[in-house]
């Protein structure tokens, strides 16, 4: 995995079995099955480090000299370590946070650079994350949370927020398992979809437009929201980008949205005057700098059946634009997928659009169950020179 992270230069985060007694306790009263050998939190946080030497040590540590004779030399250097997945199942707040506090500090003997992620979906409401943080806020990094919904997302930045001023830390926000499929997203019959066909709603178009929306309302956050991720990349069901049936590889619905995602130089999400977005919005607007402030990115989503025009007025800014491109993805119907048959089902186009200068706007359209992404660079200052005799 770490080599095929490379290839296509992504960044890799991996989750870690935590050991305890409670774990095995679940498992035997649900599941009528023990597993003793993984009941000791010390031993878990000691293999947990072992693993983040074997993937970040150098030959001079025995784990990595173990990698080297695995083939692989250089270190992977993972980041990203997240504590276990769904710990709700089997831990309370407190417990679970106790437990990430033994296995951080053991991670981070190893490698004090890796970045820690303390699971904060389902283990209750805000105060419940407060008493997981007074636990363990000193030796984690990020939250590792779930929810795809304003109101969750919302309550977790202010309990995060929160810590950071009151202890000069840096937490961040991050989505590790991202499923745009939520009742808050679509509509209360969504499940009820062709008998409830998880397979079917999961490969459509109507599925994939959340992924902008989303993705517009995690920007929106800035900084604080680290990274999410998409489940899944390939395959399981058409939960995923990428479909891979032995007669081929074309991407599904939702790898067409993230490809064009993926391209978004978008990095200062700017206000805009009497309007603010809201994630249930069937049409939305928003714009944003990119890293050095040198394009305008402007997003238009729109749901509805019919096309949209929106103009944005980007005096404000006190820039000059020049033409750029705008591309956009869509479909003809909600319901419309990508299949082997027919990969291009969700359309793509992209046209040259013009900024009026001399009143500072922009038009966008977005044709109906569409997407649109325009970039448009700041004019350069033309240089004049004089010539004398």
């Amino acid at each position: 995995m770490g080599n095929f992270c490379e290839a296509v230069g992504a960044q890799q985060m991996i989750c870690v079995n935590l050991f305890h007694p409670d774990k095995e306790n679940y498992l035997l009263e649900e599941c009528g099955v023990r597993f003793p050998d993984f009941t000791d939190l010390n031993e878990g946080a000691k293999l947990a480090a072992d693993w983040v030497a074997y993937m970040n040590a150098d030959t001079s540590h025995p784990m990595g000299q173990l990698r080297a004779s695995h083939g692989r030399e250089k270190p992977f250097g993972v980041r990203f370590w997240e504590i276990d997945n769904e710990t709700c199942r089997w831990f309370n707040a407190e417990t679970c946070a106790e437990a990430v506090k033994v296995y951080a500090k053991a991670m981070k003997a190893v490698d004090p650079t890796i970045k820690i992620g303390m699971t904060t979906y389902a283990l209750g409401e805000s105060d419940e994350i407060r008493k997981m943080l007074a636990i363990a806020g000193e030796w984690v990094d990020f939250f590792a949370d779930r929810g795809p919904d304003e109101k969750n997302l919302t309550e977790k930045l202010t309990v995060l927020r929160e810590y950071n001023r009151a202890h000069g830390t840096a937490i961040g926000y991050c989505n590790t398992e991202w499923l745009p499929y939520d009742m808050f997203c679509f509509h209360v019959d969504a499940f009820n979809w062709v008998g409830g066909d998880k397979c079917f709603m999961f490969s459509k178009w109507r599925y994939a437009m959340n992924t902008f929306r989303q993705l517009m309302m995690w920007q929106r956050e800035g900084g604080d929201v680290w990274f999410v991720n998409f489940n899944n990349f390939a395959n399981t069901h058409a939960q995923n980008v990428l479909d891979t049936p032995k007669e081929g590889v074309y991407l599904s619905a939702c790898g067409r949205a993230m490809s064009l995602m993926a391209k978004s130089p978008a990095a200062w999400v700017l206000e805009t005057e009497d309007y603010a977005p809201r994630l249930l919005d069937p049409v939305q607007a928003q714009a944003a700098w990119d890293r050095d402030r040198e394009r305008l990115v402007l997003y238009l989503y729109n749901l509805e059946n019919s096309r949209r025009t929106v103009t944005f007025d980007y005096a404000a800014l006190g820039a000059s634009l020049s033409a750029g491109t705008a591309e956009a993805v869509y479909a003809e119907t909600l319901y419309d997928m990508n299949t082997q048959a027919d990969p291009g089902r969700i359309r793509r186009i992209t046209l040259e659009i013009l900024p009026d200068d001399n009143v500072k706007t922009v038009a966008l359209t977005a044709p109906p169950h569409s997407f649109v992404m325009a970039v448009l660079p700041r004019k350069k200052e033309q240089e004049t020179t004089a010539s004398y005799r």
